[in-house]
């Protein structure tokens, strides 16, 4: 689990969305981030669902979803640049979670796609 400094709150997250941010998205993840004249990164994620999907038991994959990315940000936080808000999305097609090691690369990309990454992993 990340630190709960590297977490955004909910008055973070609504800051967040109020301010002019970039985006950079992936082909599981998209992302938006902006400056937030701290010392270190901040992050969030939001893991949702298309709407033809069934209502019952997406509660447990969304926290799945969340919990993964939470884990692989918590790992590569170092890595990151500091002093950005960054947002991840994540909108599933399917009642199927994608795979770790699947998330892990197209969170590098869009990472590394939007030079927020200080290293190649």
């Amino acid at each position: 689990m990340l630190k709960k400094t590297l977490r955004l709150s909910r008055a973070d997250l609504d800051a967040f969305f109020r301010k002019r941010s970039k985006f950079a998205a992936g082909k599981l993840v998209s992302a938006r981030f902006a400056e937030n004249n701290l010392k270190y990164s901040r992050f969030a994620f939001v893991a949702s669902f298309e709407d033809k999907q069934k209502k019952k038991g997406r509660a447990v994959l969304r926290n799945l979803l969340r919990r993964r990315i939470s884990e692989i940000i918590r790992i590569m936080s170092e890595n990151v640049k500091a002093g950005l808000d960054i947002v991840f999305f994540i909108k599933l097609k399917n009642q199927k979670a994608p795979a770790h090691e699947d998330l892990k690369e197209d969170i590098l990309y869009v990472l590394s796609k939007s030079h927020l990454s200080r290293s190649i992993l």
